[in-house]
């Protein structure tokens, strides 16, 4: 799989949550993730292999209606 000229790319996401009951039917729901994406350039300048990983962490927050 080519992306942006990188070749090999591994994708994690690890994350957790949790719902909160707030009264007889809605929620607070809560989540938090971390996503990395780790590869390796295709381009060789100089002889230099160039690896590349990028990565973000998200924090979810939403209210649940219980129509």
């Amino acid at each position: 799989m080519s992306i942006n000229g990188q070749r090999n790319v591994f994708i994690w996401s690890p994350g957790i949550g949790n719902q909160f009951k707030l009264s007889d039917r809605n929620k607070l729901d809560i989540g938090i993730r971390y996503e990395a994406w780790a590869g390796k350039n295709e381009t060789n300048i100089l002889g230099i292999n160039n690896s590349s990983s990028k990565g973000f962490a998200g924090i979810r927050v939403a209210y649940v209606f219980g129509l």
